[in-house]
């Protein structure tokens, strides 16, 4: 017959099912872990999937290949881990957004009232962006938008408008020589960045971007209006058009319209040579 018998004095379906899911247990829990690499969310599958298999054990047919079968339902709950824990994570970045948001709005309240607010310049920043399921990553670890694309606000005194912003792409090492500007304290030779002054006082102003970020072993990439440029150590290359590509699915580094566009931005990156490599760190077990 098939992987049990089903005759008088064996165990029933639902026991026998389970015993066939011991029997399978390392495989399916393998097939299991590399769609779910972590430990603990594969316990749980693995945990879920059996009560589904027992519930589900008149569906079984004997004969048939119970592997696949009970494989096919861990499969579907991988998903429903996956969804349940995607929804939880993407309500938490948002309450953790509102939360924030509203203690901003107290702290420049608080400043309105006080007799500092028209001598004390605000910025508010992140360190990076953070995806949240697109392009299937989670948090922080790319060059691409969603990890790059950081969170930056400035009040000046005398300067800047409320409801003010711009489409310019500029960097976080752009806030010192903005704040030295502003201060008109000098800039050291030594200092990189340029001073934001300019689209503080007109958003619109003309500007060459500054944004460029760096990752993991010598990854570059500029970001314009237009376009993101990403140079991996080993020669790879990712060219995205935001004009006709937002969200950054189609890579044209290959597209020969463009070529020139591509050589342009990626002499804005510092040479490989230049480029300090990543520093590897001995941690004792």
């Amino acid at each position: 017959m098939g992987e049990y018998d089903d005759e008088d004095g064996a165990p029933d379906v639902t026991e026998s099912v389970q015993l066939l899911f011991v029997r399978h247990e390392n495989s399916i829990r393998a097939f299991v872990r590399s769609l779910q690499p972590s430990l603990a969310d594969a316990d749980d599958v693995m945990q879920e999937t059996f009560l589904t298999i027992s519930r589900k054990s008149s569906t079984f047919e004997p004969g048939s290949n119970f592997l696949a079968w009970a494989c096919g339902i861990a499969r579907f709950k991988v998903l429903e881990n996956f969804r349940q824990r995607k929804r939880a994570n993407i309500l938490s970045e948002a309450a953790t957004t509102a939360y924030v948001d509203a203690q901003h709005g107290r702290v420049l309240e608080a400043l309105a009232k006080s007799p500092y607010k028209d001598n004390t310049i605000v910025i508010f920043i992140s360190d990076h962006g953070f995806h949240l399921a697109e392009k299937d990553h989670w948090q922080k670890g790319t060059l691409w938008e969603e990890a790059t694309n950081s969170m930056l606000m400035c009040r000046v005194p005398g300067m800047t408008k409320p409801g003010g912003s711009t489409k310019a792409c500029v960097s976080l090492q752009d806030l010192y020589p903005t704040l030295l500007d502003l201060c008109q304290m000098p800039k050291p030779d030594h200092v990189d960045g340029k001073s934001l002054a300019p689209l503080l006082k007109n958003p619109q102003a003309n500007w060459e971007s500054t944004a460029i970020s760096y990752l993991y072993d010598r990854y570059a990439s500029i970001r314009t209006e237009q376009f993101r440029y990403i140079r991996y150590q080993d020669g790879q290359q990712e060219l995205y058009d935001h004009k006709k590509d937002p969200h950054e699915w189609k890579n044209e580094a290959d597209n020969p319209k463009y070529t020139e566009t591509l050589e342009t931005l990626k002499r804005r990156l510092p040479a490989l040579e230049h480029m300090a490599s990543q520093l590897v760190r001995n941690r004792k077990k």
